[in-house]
């Protein structure tokens, strides 16, 4: 509807408040932090090739070409990887596409700045658009989506990324949703009520070990007495004390 995706039922996990939803979720529980992590370092240890269509020369330029782009950005490919895997946690990952003129190690520009110096055109960068900070979907008159809206810190702006700039990682597509699925989703509601069940417990073992705070007037004076509005004032701040 306009912008927005309203595919999921829960209010708290619709963009952009599911965001800060799953970002719980992986920091704070030991289980779920534990299995993503596992699960970045199985894909992280992969080896990543690059192999030719065919054998003819262009093709094996080509490939070689793609190859050098993987291992001349500011950030590893490792790096880059690890970042796109954060789909594990927010159902998608968004990545602007940043080009450089490769014109050899001793340039002192960094936009320029590459281990070649052919002057060809390669990656300079692929970070990512935090998922926290993409505000909207941008859709044309045939539903396709065409751009991403991201409102970040420090200055908040409306900043549009077209979809030509980008690109798009999902861990499923449903309906092409472009924000994918969390793979936390499904334990959303265990994990809500492990949450406040934890605290619950917390409060309870707190207060056996504490003890409960306890006033005790002295014996003339009748804190109860309600046709005495100097008592029932007394009484409020007094129960007002114990409560704080």
């Amino acid at each position: 509807y306009g912008s927005y995706i309203y595919e999921e039922f829960l209010p708290d996990l619709r963009w952009p408040r599911a965001g800060r939803v799953y970002q719980e979720m992986a920091n704070n529980d030991p289980v779920i932090g534990a299995i993503l992590y596992l699960a970045e370092m199985l894909v992280r240890g992969t080896k990543w090739e690059v192999e030719s269509a065919s054998t003819s020369i262009e093709d094996i330029e080509a490939a070689e070409f793609l190859r050098s782009c993987m291992h001349d950005m500011e950030m590893s490919w490792a790096n880059v990887i690890s970042e796109i895997l954060s789909i594990f946690t927010y159902g998608f990952s968004f990545h602007e596409i940043i080009y450089k003129v490769r014109r050899g190690p001793n340039e002192r520009n960094p936009k320029y700045k590459s281990k070649y110096s052919d002057g060809r055109i390669g990656w300079r960068a692929l970070p990512i658009r935090a998922q926290t900070s993409i505000d909207e979907w941008v859709f044309d008159e045939n539903n396709e989506l065409k751009a991403v809206v991201q409102v970040a810190p420090p200055n908040y702006k409306r900043v549009v990324i077209p979809m030509s700039k980008g690109l798009l990682f999902r861990t499923k597509v449903s309906r092409d949703n472009p924000e994918g699925k969390s793979l936390l989703r499904n334990a959303y509601r265990p994990w809500f009520f492990k949450k406040h069940f934890e605290e619950i417990e917390g409060i309870g073992v707190e207060r056996d070990l504490a003890g409960l705070p306890v006033l005790t007037t002295p014996e003339h004076l009748d804190l109860w007495n309600e046709n005495d509005p100097e008592m029932v004032a007394l009484r409020r701040q007094a129960e007002q004390l114990v409560a704080s």
